[in-house]
């Protein structure tokens, strides 16, 4: 007899069991299957790079303590390597950026010829681009080759970030200090100001609460990238991409903007009218709840000494009125940009350079997902839901109308 003799030979028998199997292992998906809009309550990738479900933790290590007691140099080391690093190492670390921090002729050009009205996020993204063309390990993707590639970006960028505010201000260039941190370099370069040790360790705190974000929408673009084969540029240049949207958070012009409105009225009564128009005070969630999240608790203390140490105590009380009546009137407690964005106010940045600056913070976890996301091997493919018209059938082109 021909065929499985269990169902008789008939092969009408074996296509219905196929097709009904089909449908089940279709139905159960679609039962089993999870629809966020914002991904907000998806599990997208398994990492140990960090944790924000409790208390934050970066490879284990409690953020807390690391941004009261390490160096942003030791936490990039940490992010990347996977451990804090030794004496030793960590020289070793810092010299490799020094001997990095000079940029190609043809990338500080191409900067400098940038229109002006280009925002420092974008010619950072630009930047970025450029000096993938002039890496000296283009064809080296492994973890080694991938981590050198991020401290030659992090030297480079402060500098193209430099050469766009030459560009803009016509003032000296600054020069780097092969013996200063990499905050005190930074610093210099971006706001002409050589800064005192409670503006570097302010800097250095703020730094280390910026370099890495979990799974927000930028890391997710660049564990994308990789995942495709990309390498660890066409990860960053996605990252800054999606860091430079408007609705993505970090420290940004429009948080420093009412901010200052509420400092230059009347504090409470700018903070009411605004809540009463129905508008979202820019820095708070309330999801969060009135205490708001921790991070932006541990930046507190250093905007009050840095804002005594740089005239701007006004300002600083009218953000602890406008903490005050947001949480009382709304529920709502600080992002870590709301003490973020006075923090880049009072070290003397431009508010158009707030979210270029804390990109050069971002590179590293950034990094740290992309390297991660590549020795896994895994492509990122997430489902769609079809919500369009279905069973359309097709006209001629003559018989539309």
């Amino acid at each position: 007899m021909d065929g499985n003799p269990q169902t008789g030979g008939c092969p009408e028998f074996v296509a219905g069991l196929r097709i009904g199997l089909r449908l089940l292992t279709d139905r159960i998906a679609t039962e089993a299957e999870v629809f966020d809009p914002s991904l907000e309550s998806i599990v997208a990738a398994e990492t140990s790079v960090s944790s924000f479900d409790d208390a934050p933790q970066l490879r284990g290590y409690e953020l807390e303590a690391l941004v009261r007691q390490a160096s942003f140099c030791e936490v990039a080391y940490l992010l990347l390597c996977g451990g804090l690093p030794e004496v030793e190492r960590l020289a070793d670390f810092q010299s490799v950026l020094a001997e990095s921090a000079e940029l190609p002729s043809a990338v500080s050009e191409l900067i400098a010829a940038l229109p002006l009205n280009v925002p420092p996020v974008e010619v950072l993204r630009t930047a970025v681009s450029m000096l993938a063309h002039f890496d000296p390990q283009p064809d080296e993707h492994d973890r080694v080759a991938a981590t050198n590639q991020v401290l030659r970006l992090l030297a480079r960028l402060p500098i193209a970030l430099g050469v766009r505010q030459l560009a803009w201000s016509n003032g000296p260039a600054a020069e780097i200090d092969a013996d200063g941190s990499y905050s005190s370099n930074v610093l210099h370069l971006l706001s002409g100001r050589e800064p005192t040790a409670e503006a570097e360790a302010a800097f250095e705190a703020a730094l280390i609460l910026m370099a890495e974000q979990g799974l927000d929408a930028s890391t997710l673009a660049a564990r994308a990238a990789v995942s495709t084969g990309g390498d660890l540029f066409a990860a960053m240049t996605a990252a800054m991409s999606v860091w430079s949207g408007p609705l993505h958070g970090g420290p940004r012009a429009e948080v420093l903007e009412w901010l200052l409105r509420a400092n230059e009225s009347d504090a409470e009564s700018f903070v009411r009218r605004k809540i009463s128009q129905g508008h979202a005070f820019p820095g708070f969630d309330a999801r969060l709840g009135v205490l708001g999240d921790m991070r932006a608790a541990w930046l507190a203390p250093y905007c009050r000494r840095l804002a005594m140490e740089t005239g701007h105590n006004a300002v600083e009380q009218t953000a602890d009125v406008v903490e005050r009546l947001i949480a009382e009137e709304t529920g709502a407690g600080p992002t870590p940009d709301w003490p973020l964005t006075r923090l880049m106010h009072y070290l003397g940045f431009d508010p158009d350079l707030f979210k270029a600056v804390a990109a050069l913070a971002r590179i590293v976890g950034w990094s740290a997902h992309a390297i991660e996301q590549s020795e896994r091997n895994q492509l990122l493919r997430p489902r769609g839901r079809y919500i369009g018209p279905p069973n359309r059938a097709f006209l001629p082109l003559d018989e539309r109308g």
